[in-house]
């Protein structure tokens, strides 16, 4: 089907209105624009809010002036630097660092993940149903300098049904979100349909990847699918923002578990998890280990315990301790100051005005505990509420390292 050419490229007047508004508040500047001949209002909201927005998401993409932006759903959708770049090192050790094979992105996006990990292809195809969206995408990786990529738009399932020859890699994205808008976190409901796809994508690649919600239970993953070799939960500033799954035909009957935290990554298996001892303790050593987003949403409760030496402060608090400082504890580590209750409180708290609490199995939400010790948000202070294993409930006051 040949597919209607879009007008995706600004005119004169846009570009002006875009450039002299770059750094403004689109809901500021939406009651300016009117529509004539050579502007289009929405279009110009939607460059100078996709502009703002891959500031942040992208960095390396600020030094391309001439970028196009689809709609707002598309680009905040769309993968972050930190994401990409952990997808493209990824398919580097899966395939090998030599440029060869070809990498095929079955739902396209706004193409972040996929000009990222192109580089390690010696060719790449990026599949995309929307037209408009396709047409941005390819203007953009030409702007960028993806030299070995070919845009198709068409529907990546139909592409992946007509597929002929075996490709590297094949990469899948599933549309969470219902045709009413709402958010959908299990397989079955996303689109397309990964667990009806999955033994078509493993015969057809050397092996496959799914980006798939951070909110789905990696347990229900691997019951619904067969052919898992890996899963990777990725953390970035400590909020889980992404769970991949690799697939190959000839994936070992456990998947290795991996939890990314920044440049940290901690890896185990279900059965590790499942035999590992676990050390309980209501007594408060020097240093204090919060486990990674990523950590905590893999469940390596244990492991992450026995690997580093710690002992835990309760069974379902999932904050450890320990005398010996672990650098490359994949987490946030904190050296305890004193520890106390609510109704004593630890005594280096004297003098304390601001600090940044959290709570793990505790019964009143930081807010709460901030209210309560009249303490204002931020600062160098941290503290922990949380249940001992003895079930008495502490407050513990630290500092981070």
């Amino acid at each position: 089907m040949i597919q209607p050419t879009i007008n995706i490229e600004p005119t004169d007047a846009e570009r002006e209105l875009i450039l002299r508004y770059a750094n403004a508040d689109v809901r500021q500047i939406a009651f300016k624009l009117r529509p004539s001949d050579n502007v289009r209002p929405q279009y110009v909201l939607q460059q100078i809010a996709g502009q703002a927005a891959i500031r942040s998401k992208v960095p390396s993409w600020r030094r391309y002036s001439n970028l196009i932006f689809p709609v707002h759903l598309s680009v905040e959708q769309c993968s972050s630097e930190a994401t990409a770049r952990y997808k493209a090192k990824l398919v580097e050790r899966l395939k090998g660092r030599e440029k060869t094979g070809q990498l095929v992105d079955l739902t396209g996006g706004f193409g972040v993940d996929f000009s990222f990990m192109s580089e390690h292809f010696e060719q790449s195809t990026y599949i995309e149903l929307n037209a408009e969206l396709s047409q941005i995408v390819k203007h953009n990786i030409n702007a960028i300098g993806v030299s070995n990529a070919k845009v198709v738009a068409t529907d990546g399932v139909v592409f992946l049904h007509e597929l002929t020859s075996k490709v590297s890699c094949l990469f899948i994205d599933p549309a969470r979100r219902s045709q009413s808008g709402a958010k959908t976190v299990l397989l079955s409901d996303c689109t397309p349909d990964l667990t009806q796809l999955e033994e078509q994508m493993v015969s057809k690649a050397d092996f496959a990847i799914a980006k798939l919600s951070p909110m789905l239970d990696v347990s229900a993953a691997l019951s619904e699918l067969h052919h898992v070799a890996e899963v990777h939960a990725v953390a970035v500033g400590n909020e889980c923002k992404e769970l991949l799954i690799v697939m190959q035909t000839n994936a070992p009957c456990e998947p290795t578990i991996f939890a990314a935290a920044d440049e940290r990554i901690f890896s185990f298996t279900l059965s590790e998890e499942k035999n590992a001892p676990s050390h309980l303790t209501n007594s408060i050593e020097r240093y204090l280990y919060e486990p990674s987003a990523s950590v905590l949403k893999v469940g390596a409760f244990k492991t992450i315990a026995a690997r580093f030496e710690l002992k835990k402060l309760h069974q379902s608090s999932h904050l450890y301790t320990s005398n010996t400082l672990h650098t490359n504890f994949p987490g946030r580590l904190f050296e305890v100051l004193s520890v106390g209750t609510l109704h004593t409180l630890p005594p280096t708290m004297q003098g304390v005005k601001k600090a940044n609490i959290a709570t793990r199995n505790f019964p009143l939400r930081p807010e709460e505990i901030r209210k309560r010790l009249k303490l204002s948000d931020g600062g160098v202070d941290y503290i922990f509420g949380t249940t001992l294993s003895d079930n008495k409930k502490a407050i513990i006051h630290c500092k981070k390292l």
